[in-house]
């Protein structure tokens, strides 16, 4: 009985000093943001989960208040102060109009990144949140692609992706449309290229209740009548250039996967009107490190990093990594509220169309104020069509220039005035 005893006591001692060292070794390595180095690519390409999952831990961890993109030291992972920030919100803001950080009003030239306010919680988020409240109170149908009403996403971009859009004048149309006359003078297909470790993320946000809150990562927004909307993260998409084509993860909340919650269609309607409808997921999420019988790291989805916290609660979805499997079959990565309405579709397809054109011409040969570019809404799957960019066989023009699969610049860079 003695030895039982002793025996289980050392148990316990190895099981709780065993949770103690998992939850210090998350903990540093959240500190250092991964990706742009060697070590990064090599794990992205042979355990890409593996490498989303760093990925998320890292951007989920809170955030110090005075800088951006910088982890809050004394606070281990998936313990937040109320209202904090996690890191990922610190970054630059790439939509949110004119809150805009990385294309601001009239083309110009966005701060230095450590000119980026991160004094306290504000608000570039809040006014994102805010006109989606003013769709909501109107009963209009909630925008379900980001180009036509970015209102409702929040995109933003690490200090990588950030001073490179500024070194090379992406932030204004001008700059754009120079960027495509130096290309079409070299030969140059390349001459947009991010740097190793440029990243992006693309979030949104559904209204959510009382009752649902300590199951989301939450914020709340005044309304215009003086109330308040509660607003939950229902979906995260990471985006890293690591790769040549960038490594993509897709992660959800539980609840988009059945309707449930915040993807509840009925709560929806109330918010959004009744021509809206929050479609199941038709893809069904890929995570090897949480599903299966062998799954190494959790079960059910759920890694076991996150039990106990409120990032239980959301998935990896998958990841993306090349156009095509080997044996020759189109890659499909979405998410159920993202691409809700056009599930069965690919990050990587639909981002290589990002591009910039020559201004097209009116029939009073006028040229249009609106920078040219692709159509993302093309439901090809695969590898795109190299015709498109004028790089057919025996074609050597360059008619659209690849933004090295940006949207938010063709989209949102605005005009300087008189341009």
């Amino acid at each position: 009985m003695k030895i039982a005893r002793r025996l289980y006591g050392s148990m316990l001692l190895f099981s709780t000093f065993a949770i103690f060292s998992l939850s210090s070794q998350l903990h540093a390595a959240g500190l250092v943001e991964p990706g742009g180095d060697n070590g990064a690519t090599a794990l992205a390409l042979s355990n890409p989960a593996e490498y989303a999952w760093r990925l998320f831990f890292f951007l989920n961890n809170q955030a110090k208040s005075s800088a951006a993109g910088v982890v809050d030291e004394t606070k281990p992972f998936g313990i937040l102060d109320p209202g904090a920030s996690v890191v990922w919100e610190t970054w630059a803001m790439a939509s949110g109009g004119d809150a805009s950080e990385s294309y601001p009003q009239n083309g110009a030239r966005p701060v230095s990144w450590d000119e980026l306010k991160r004094d306290k919680r504000t608000l570039t988020l809040d006014r994102n949140l805010e006109q989606l409240s003013v769709l909501s109170q109107s009963k209009r149908l909630k925008p379900l692609f980001f180009p036509t009403e970015p209102h409702d996403q929040e995109v933003r971009q690490n200090r990588f992706t950030y001073e490179f859009i500024i070194s090379n004048e992406m932030y204004h149309r001008g700059g754009l449309e120079a960027l495509l006359a130096k290309a079409q003078v070299n030969s140059s297909r390349s001459q947009i290229n991010f740097p190793n470790g440029a990243k992006e993320v693309k979030a949104q946000w559904y209204p959510i209740t009382e009752a649902d809150k300590p199951r989301y990562l939450w914020r709340e927004v005044k309304n215009g009548d003086g109330s308040a909307t509660a607003y939950g993260l229902v979906a995260l998409h990471i985006i890293t250039k690591d790769l040549p084509n960038w490594f993509w993860a897709d992660f959800g909340h539980v609840d988009c996967e059945v309707q449930k919650g915040a993807c509840d269609p009925a709560s929806l309607k109330k918010f959004l009107g009744d021509d809206f409808f929050q479609e199941e997921a038709k893809t069904v999420a890929v995570d090897p490190t949480t599903r299966g019988a062998a799954a190494p790291k959790g079960s059910n989805g759920v890694r076991s990093e996150t039990v106990g916290t409120l990032w239980q609660n959301y998935i990896l979805r998958g990841t993306q990594t090349e156009f095509a499997t080997g044996f020759g079959r189109a890659t499909i990565l979405s998410n159920p509220v993202i691409e809700n309405g056009f599930q069965n579709s690919s990050c990587m397809s639909c981002h290589a169309r990002a591009s910039v054109g020559a201004r097209k011409v009116g029939s009073a040969g006028v040229p249009s104020s609106l920078l040219n570019t692709l159509s993302p809404g093309d439901p090809t799957l695969g590898v795109p069509d190299a015709a498109l960019f004028g790089a057919a066989p025996g074609q050597d023009s360059i008619n659209y220039l690849q933004t090295d699969f940006i949207w938010s610049a063709p989209f949102r860079a605005q005009r300087k005035p008189g341009t």
